[in-house]
């Protein structure tokens, strides 16, 4: 598990103005439809970022890391593998950096350099190592890491939308896409994924177990136990558990029974579909 091992909040006493660049250095991997470059950016809010997209040779990264740095005292170097780096981590390292007045100091992944130093010297001799933080450092390798990955970032999101007043029962069961768009007073039950462009409205219910991909679920609806992919659920519907909806539409004022299948169909406004009811519209 990836923990804060710095301050949760620090003011940095250095002046001294710096910049981030992301180096594309791996492939970059898509953690709930977002690069990690993309993830590191919007971290860094307020901090000038740069990112680098394609490195041939040391001298090739040094040539672009030289369009960036001239205009800042420091630069901080991260690699496209490092998603669990934070804000507060930054101020933190550049505190520690600017303390000792280094010239160069290594990370655990990535460096921090003043940039006079860098542009002066072709040789880079690092006169600082900071030892904090290791886990923030953390890369991903494997699947494993992958799913870590989207825990860690799902948490982000979920923050943000608590704070808009959606209720989560259990926040840290739930998998949440950066690109979900949720309605006020909506409730999210234990264990369920949400990912890829969807938009939730007011007022719904999305119960234990159920998975959301790339779908509309109107306002005042609820959905239990159940996948809907690619799907629009009209306003004020029930969607019993264990459905499959998909690439089909329900209309406002439904409900669907228990184990139903809906796949490429359109149900009106106001229909009721028994449970066990296979509704499959081929050729689409």
């Amino acid at each position: 598990m990836v923990t804060e091992t710095v301050q949760q909040k620090i003011t940095t006493s250095a002046t001294a103005s710096f910049a981030i660049i992301i180096v594309k250095a791996y492939k970059d991997i898509k953690i709930l439809d977002r690069t990690i470059s993309e993830w590191l950016t919007d971290e860094m809010q307020s901090i000038p970022t740069f990112v680098i997209n394609k490195v041939n040779n040391d001298a090739d990264l040094r040539q672009q890391i030289n369009l960036y740095c001239k205009n800042f005292d420091y630069f901080i170097t991260l690699y496209n593998n490092t998603p669990y780096i934070t804000k507060n981590l930054i101020m933190h390292i550049m505190e520690y950096v600017t303390a000792k007045k280094s010239n160069a100091c290594k990370l655990f992944s990535g460096f921090v350099c003043n940039s006079k130093y860098f542009v002066s010297n072709s040789n880079i001799v690092y006169d600082n190592f900071y030892m904090q933080a290791q886990d923030r450092f953390a890369t991903i390798d494997d699947t494993t890491d992958i799913e870590r990955a989207e825990k860690f970032f799902s948490s982000k999101v979920i923050t943000k939308h608590i704070n808009a007043g959606v209720k989560f029962d259990n926040p840290n069961s739930v998998i949440l896409s950066s690109n979900c768009t949720i309605g006020y007073n909506t409730l999210i039950m234990n264990n369920c994924v949400i990912k890829g462009k969807c938009t939730i409205g007011k007022n719904v219910i999305i119960n234990n177990n159920t998975t959301i991909l790339d779908s509309t679920i109107g306002d005042g609806s609820s959905v239990s136990n159940s996948i809907v992919n690619k799907s629009k659920i009209g306003s004020n519907s029930i969607i019993s558990p264990y459905c499959n909806i998909e690439k089909s539409r329900i209309g406002d004022n439904c409900i669907i029974g228990h184990y139903c299948i809906v796949r490429n169909t359109s149900v009106k406004k106001g229909q009721n579909i028994a449970e066990r009811t296979t509704l499959i519209k081929e050729g689409k």
